[in-house]
């Protein structure tokens, strides 16, 4: 959170307006980050590069600089995705889209408030891919040779969450998909997006990024499928209160997840028919039991909370024989017990 402060002030010390709205939208990211956000991804390159480094301890400082990046980016991509998904609330905080909108709306501002809103997000979500990439590329803790090691993982993972986001948005068109499909889209989305390409980072960083590669893909996607797959879980089963965002913003957005290709290969006709009512409606918190009964009854939800334990059990057979020391092994198995902790 320090690294993160020191980079978002370095940034926000540029801005050129007093605007109290315009000033609220450029301290959204410090506000969302300061409600709840994991961090996971920055944390798990970090484990990764001090589980294989002996640096010192200035050398750590200069990691959490440069993996503030990881978290920029990841602010980035919020932000788009709200407006994309519609959000409403992202850890207990109303989302920037429709924080500016209702803004707009108390000083009845003119123009399409919506509109507004929307198009402030999409502006300050440009400038925090900007910081991202500026925190990351003006680095100058490590060597070039490791930045550049380093660099190749970022930008695959750039490339790899946009097109899983692409494929997300596509699936919000169609009337079925396909197993597969659904899984491409977990690994890109998540898997590489949050595990695979930040660990290969943190490798890369401890100067062992080749020789890693292949542990931090097969942990990686170990744990990328068992997380999304759970927060698809959660966003049927949870609550705002306890997973800090909107719920059933899947069915809302007639999302294709695992848990709706289960029905839709498994169900019976009833059950199929029912689930195609629900896709795209506006399910709120009121239709709880309604949309748990349809999604426990097929058996969809015990078939994910199934995979949900293979997907971390093969996690630990993955750290037992990890390439690390041995006593750098435990951090990497409290990471998995938050994971299956994640409240419901």
């Amino acid at each position: 959170m320090r690294a993160f402060r020191l980079c978002y002030c370095q940034a926000t010390s540029r801005q050129c307006s007093d605007d109290p709205l315009l000033r609220s939208i450029w301290d959204y990211p410090h506000r969302l980050v300061a409600a709840r956000g994991k961090r996971i991804r920055p944390y798990v390159a970090y484990l990764m590069y001090q589980s294989l480094s002996r640096g010192s301890e200035q050398e750590d400082e200069g990691a959490l600089r440069l993996l503030v990046a990881l978290e920029l980016f990841h602010l980035f991509c919020l932000v788009h995705d709200d407006i994309i998904d519609k959000g409403a609330e992202r850890h207990s905080i109303p989302t920037l889209h429709r924080y500016v909108t209702a803004e707009l709306d108390k000083e009845n501002r003119h123009n399409n408030h919506e509109h507004i809103g929307n198009s402030q997000a999409i502006l300050l979500g440009d400038m925090l891919f900007a910081w991202s990439q500026e925190a990351f590329h003006a680095n100058r803790d490590f060597s070039c040779g490791t930045l550049h090691e380093a660099r190749r993982y970022f930008n695959m993972m750039i490339d790899e969450v946009v097109i899983g986001e692409m494929l997300d948005v596509d699936m919000m068109t169609r009337h079925a998909t396909s197993t597969d499909a659904i899984y491409q889209k977990m690994l890109l989305k998540t898997a590489s997006y949050t595990f695979i390409r930040p660990m290969q980072i943190g490798a890369a960083l401890a100067n062992h990024g080749e020789q890693c590669e292949q542990f931090c893909h097969n942990l990686g996607l170990s744990l990328g499928l068992a997380f999304q797959i759970q927060d698809d879980l959660l966003d049927i089963v949870g609550t705002s209160k306890s997973t800090q965002k909107s719920i059933f913003s899947d069915l809302r957005e007639h999302q294709h997840t695992y848990f709706t290709q289960y029905i839709l290969e498994h169900g019976t006709a009833a059950q199929k028919l029912k689930l195609r009512e629900l896709l795209g409606r506006d399910v709120q918190p009121e239709d709880r039991l309604e949309v748990i009964e349809l999604f426990g009854s097929s058996g969809a939800l015990a078939h994910g909370m199934t995979s949900i334990r293979r997907h971390l059990s093969d996690a630990c057979c993955q750290i037992h024989n990890a390439p690390v020391r041995l006593h750098d092994r435990r951090p990497f198995y409290e990471l998995i017990e938050t994971i299956q902790g994640r409240s419901l």
